[in-house]
């Protein structure tokens, strides 16, 4: 695997950090999200990768972040799964997985997109549903390294 593959397929490890959203069959209680990140990721291996960040949304606020992300590739692109936790000033819990996909830019850059799930957490989201679209770019600071960006649309119940 080249250099630049395996460095495209760690930026997309970014795309695992997005809040909480848009729940299938939600039902009353649903509450929209619109939510911005920023991470920091590390390669853990080949396919692997750990991430860190924060990220914003106007309903709840200020919220940490850490996941670790599977990549792979198919097709001409890059799959992504990820498992994250999101924990809110409080310290209440939010988890969720993200499946998405991602290609490489001219630029060397990663455009990812895909869908983040919330099933359940601790405190106030011990019962949350949720899902939200997500899209972002990520880039390589060092070859086992680098930063993303993303955002999220969709609803969370709690």
């Amino acid at each position: 695997m080249t250099t630049t593959i395996r460095a495209a397929l760690a930026a997309l490890s970014l795309v695992a950090l997005a809040l909480p959203a848009d729940p299938a069959g939600a039902g009353d209680g649903a509450r929209p999200l619109a939510v911005s990140c920023t991470t920091t990721f590390q390669l853990t291996g080949l396919t692997s990768a750990r991430l860190q960040g924060t990220c914003r949304d106007p309903q709840l606020g200020d919220t940490s972040a850490e996941a670790t992300q599977s990549l792979g590739w198919a097709g001409g692109a890059f799959t992504i799964s990820t498992s994250a936790v999101y924990t809110a000033a409080d310290g209440d819990r939010l988890y969720g997985h993200f499946a998405g996909t991602g290609t490489q830019r001219p630029d060397g850059s990663i455009a990812f997109s895909g869908t983040e799930t919330y099933e359940r957490g601790t405190g106030r989201f011990a019962g949350a549903s949720g899902r939200v679209a997500v899209t972002g770019t990520a880039r390589f600071t060092s070859p086992a390294s680098g930063v993303s960006q993303y955002v999220g649309v969709g609803t969370i119940a709690y």
